[in-house]
């Protein structure tokens, strides 16, 4: 059954995934190929025996143009999301986390700086 491409209609994260995958665009962070087809993850043996899952670093991921945190209600709308590589994806939430950690620690250092004998 043919997937509805219209960017405004509200979607599942299944059918997010479908609707990129049909859409087959470029990376939208770095902007190289996609696997399109490509397993999710990878599997593979340690030295000990064990089954690992990795990651697939070249699959598709739905990333969101907005933080989800600013604004919860555009999450789920094709318009608000693109397609990204796995790798691309984590490395932007990752630094986007940092950032705002990094404010909020900057603030109570400064809130804890301001505090001194000299305004006793």
């Amino acid at each position: 059954m043919p997937i509805d491409l219209d960017p405004t209609v509200v979607r599942s994260w299944p059918k997010l995934r479908a609707y990129w995958r049909q859409v087959r665009g470029p990376c939208a962070r770095c902007g190289g190929r996609i696997l399109y087809d490509a397993p999710r993850y990878r599997y593979g043996w340690t030295a000990d025996g064990r089954k690992v899952r990795r990651e697939n670093p070249w699959a598709l991921d739905i990333g969101h143009k907005l933080g989800v945190d600013l604004d919860t209600r555009t999450a789920w709308a094709p318009i608000d999301t693109q397609p990204e590589h796995a790798r691309c994806n984590r490395a932007a939430g990752a630094a986007y986390g940092n950032t705002k950690r990094g404010m909020t620690q900057r603030r109570r250092k400064a809130t804890i700086a301001l505090v001194t004998s000299r305004r006793w």
